[in-house]
């Protein structure tokens, strides 16, 4: 069942599908995405995350959050990882980021 930060992803992105501003907008941004590839070399997914031009939803903080105090204690390192904070983590860039600060902030 979806949870309020998928129900709320939905919502802003048929808000945004639904509105002419949107569309406009929406379009405005294939153009450009196509520009900084044709006239600058981008690779697809620069022009596409430096755009913002989709959105990528995995799961929301708290359904990270869950993943990850499943895992531990499988592996059996409750105690190991109880209040140690996370030292790193790595985004490999291949979106705009929106699911690499909530698996931060699940950390």
């Amino acid at each position: 069942t979806p949870d309020a930060d998928l129900a709320r992803f939905l919502e802003a992105s048929a808000a945004t599908s639904a509105s002419r501003r949107g569309r406009v907008l929406t379009r405005l941004k294939w153009a450009a995405f196509y520009a900084l590839q044709l006239h600058l070399g981008w690779s697809r997914t620069d022009a596409s995350g430096f755009l913002r031009l989709q959105t990528l939803y995995v799961a929301s903080e708290e359904q990270f959050r869950a993943l990850l105090e499943h895992a531990v204690l499988q592996a059996g390192l409750a105690d190991a990882a109880a209040g140690a904070p996370a030292r790193s983590l790595l985004d490999i860039g291949a979106g705009t980021g929106t699911e690499t600060a909530k698996l931060a902030a699940a950390l």
